[in-house]
């Protein structure tokens, strides 16, 4: 297995700033739409989607 250099600078493929931001864009996006789609069968359910939990 090929890795490449692991200086300062560098990142793994996937982690640069755009990915990033469609990640964070779509982890939104799903953390939003799982709450609004259980609201019409279960508001606890969907209240517990959107509050994080305590471990």
């Amino acid at each position: 297995m090929k890795t490449g250099p692991a200086g300062p600078g560098t990142r793994a493929p996937g982690h640069g700033p755009v990915a990033g931001g469609l990640r964070f864009t779509a982890e939104l996006i799903a953390w939003v739409g799982s709450a609004w789609a259980l609201w019409p069968h279960s508001i606890p359910l969907a209240i517990g989607a959107v509050v994080p939990q305590q471990r």
